[in-house]
């Protein structure tokens, strides 16, 4: 979240004054605090280096941080609210009756007050409203959003690259090549300047990816024709998109998946 001039300029309201007395009073004493918590010369030299000037900044910032994430947690219910043709206030007292929907709708809502993507909170509260109106999808809506609150913007532009490539898969070379661009070079990705392993890791955990196995490798290659220039002692897998990874995506807006009348939506 990027924070505007006018959030760091001083309130006339009663709340920052009585912020600003109480750092007047607490001020000189951060320091040792903090010196105390993390002890020996290092935390003394810390403690002794900060001012209530910054005390006082951190706390404004922190302030627009959380209000920042209640906003968005709210966001979450009040699209799914929207989406099942209810209100906030029946969709939530509905949710936490069950223990089954209760972790629904916490995991909806912590996941939503971390996103900074529109997307990614629209993409909870449909998850949400999915378990609202049915209960028996309240678990497998849950897996969703599990898998929804650990993409980062990143993830999910090398999880679209997959999807256009999902016939073929990419190598983890690849992966590297679409996140550093033209600059990318084999040598660079044998050594810890790889950008790849991180971020597939990831993907992988939540099994929105996966390795291709050597025989749907081989056809890869030969529909295709591409090598990748690695060196053989790397690792040289294909990864591939998975079917719940396409189901992510979709979640978030960025493809459309052709279902038969008879399908599922998962």
């Amino acid at each position: 979240m990027r924070l505007s001039a006018a959030m760091w300029q001083p309130s006339a309201m009663t709340r920052s004054d009585r912020r600003s007395k109480a750092v007047e009073v607490v001020g000189s004493a951060a320091g040792a605090g903090v010196g105390a918590i993390l002890g020996g010369p290092v935390g003394g030299i810390i403690g002794a280096a900060i001012t209530p000037g910054t005390i006082e900044l951190v706390g404004r910032a922190w302030d627009e941080i959380v209000g920042a994430q209640r906003a968005n947690g709210a966001a979450v219910v009040q699209i799914a609210a929207e989406q099942a043709s209810s209100d906030p206030e029946t969709l939530v007292a509905e949710l936490i009756r069950d223990p089954a929907a209760a972790s629904l709708f916490k995991s909806a809502v912590q996941a939503g007050a971390n996103a900074v993507e529109e997307d990614k909170i629209r993409a909870l509260a449909t998850c949400l409203a999915n378990g609202f109106a049915d209960g028996t999808r309240v678990n497998s809506e849950l897996i969703i959003i599990k898998a929804l609150a650990e993409l980062d913007p990143v993830h999910v532009r090398v999880l679209a690259m997959l999807e256009k490539v999902r016939t073929a898969g990419a190598s983890a070379y690849r992966v590297h090549e679409f996140l550093v661009g033209p600059e990318a070079t084999p040598r660079q990705f044998l050594t810890s300047d790889d950008l790849s392993g991180p971020v597939l890791a990831v993907l992988e955990r939540q099994a929105l990816v996966a390795k291709m196995d050597e025989e749907d490798r081989v056809a890869a290659r030969a529909r295709t024709g591409q090598r990748d220039p690695v060196l053989r002692k790397r690792d040289e897998s294909i990864y591939r998109i998975t079917a719940f990874g396409r189901l992510c995506l979709e979640r978030l807006g960025h493809i459309q998946i052709k279902r038969l009348l008879s399908d599922s939506p998962d």
